[in-house]
């Protein structure tokens, strides 16, 4: 029983959006503003802000493997699902992209601080890139969210020219219009082999470059290793016996290991410590109820899970509402250091304030008409009550 309620109460999934969300913005912070190049610490910053979309992509095929488990849905209902889940917020934030991107194009270069910087010299091939005919077929794959298939070779900055936090989302639907067939097929002793042995081939082709150059691992074979591991752990934690202690030294080791040997793998740092978390009941020594008490302030507190609910708004209107505060910082002719200040200081709050009203607005009722489509369903064919879902039984995702 206490593995039952385990498994239908992802405890701090939905808090630990809210933290990625927040470092990606400040990637993007210190990105937008070449800020390494002055200060090289923050550089690190960079570095927190791209281990953060590894655990979202983790995080994906944590809950989207858990999804197709639970509840057994035909594909056409799983893949309206999915779309009335993302594409609202998506299709407002890519229009405030386009606006916000074709602006900054014209301001950004004039800055005299701007063109030493290499977010400028980017946008001087972005803007070739989305000349002539290059901004309606940029704007053609954006809207399909296929954008992120198309390798650099064929089309600049296919992947970033509009909305640059979409590459995942592209990504995201890669991995979602695959993931029931994969799933299913690592559920059978018979396939799972070949999945693997497949799943492994395409990443090694992919990290050799093949089918072109990428700036960001936005086809699905570059980023299969993340995925897999969401997937994995999702279908091997019925089995994870409860814990009463947070074995700390377990991440710490890793910790270690990974900045010696694979620098830049921390998301996996991450991840271990929200699993265990996951699977730790009332602990009983000091130090383990101390971190256990922290990581549940800091993952299920009311302010998390407010802020979680609204990651995904937050990661996709954040980086249209720096551009703009760039190109109002340009229009005004502030300097450098108060242009770095603008953006810190007003780029959270006008994200938080904007990502509420999408979350309440575009993204709930896109939601809300999802259920009522698979409730029609469910109610036009029932399934055996030994596959139903109870209310209580329910996970407790927006998914």
């Amino acid at each position: 029983m206490r593995a039952q309620c385990r498994m239908t109460w992802f405890r701090g999934l939905e808090g630990v959006r809210a933290w990625l969300a927040l470092a990606v913005l400040v990637e993007h912070v210190v990105g937008l503003t070449a800020l390494p190049d002055h200060h090289p610490a923050t550089r690190q910053l960079v570095h927190a802000g791209d281990s953060a979309v590894s655990v979202f992509i983790v995080i994906s095929g944590f809950v989207i493997t858990h999804m197709i488990l639970a509840r057994h849905e035909p594909y056409p209902l799983y893949l309206a699902r999915r779309l009335l889940r993302l594409y609202p917020v998506y299709a407002v934030c890519l229009l405030l992209g386009l606006v916000s991107t074709l602006l900054l194009n014209r301001i950004m270069p004039l800055q005299p601080w701007g063109a030493a910087i290499p977010f400028t010299q980017a946008m001087a091939r972005a803007r070739a890139s989305l000349a002539g005919n290059g901004l309606p077929l940029h704007l053609a794959l954006h809207l399909s969210l296929l954008h992120g298939l198309v390798p650099d070779n064929l089309l600049f900055r296919a992947q970033l020219a509009l909305l640059t936090p979409a590459w995942s989302l592209s990504l995201e639907w890669q991995f979602y219009l695959l993931a029931p067939l994969v799933v299913l097929a690592l559920r059978r002793p018979d396939t799972t082999l070949l999945v693997t042995a497949i799943a492994l081939g395409l990443y090694l082709l992919a990290r050799k470059g093949v089918p072109g150059p990428y700036l960001m691992p936005s086809l699905l074979p570059a980023s299969a290793l993340p995925f897999a591991l969401g997937i994995a752990t999702r279908l091997i934690l019925p089995g994870v016996p409860t814990r009463r202690s947070l074995p700390l030294s377990l991440p710490l080791l890793l910790a270690v290991a990974l900045h010696t040997l694979a620098p830049g793998q921390g998301y996996l740092v991450v991840w271990a410590v929200l699993v265990l978390y996951m699977t730790t009941q009332s602990p009983i020594d000091p130090l383990s109820r101390i971190a256990f008490r922290l990581l549940h302030a800091g993952l299920d507190s009311r302010v998390a899970l407010w802020a979680g609910r609204r990651s995904y708004c937050v990661y996709l209107l954040h980086f249209p509402i720096l551009q703009l505060l760039l190109c109002a910082a340009g229009a005004w002719h502030l300097g450098y250091w108060m242009t770095v200040a603008t953006l810190a200081i007003a780029g959270l709050p006008l994200t938080l304030l904007g990502a509420d009203l999408l979350h309440r607005h575009v993204e709930q009722p896109g939601i809300t008409l999802g259920r009522t489509l698979a409730a029609r369903w469910h109610q036009a064919t029932p399934a055996p009550a030994s596959t139903r879902l109870t209310r209580a039984s329910r996970p407790n995702l927006v998914t």
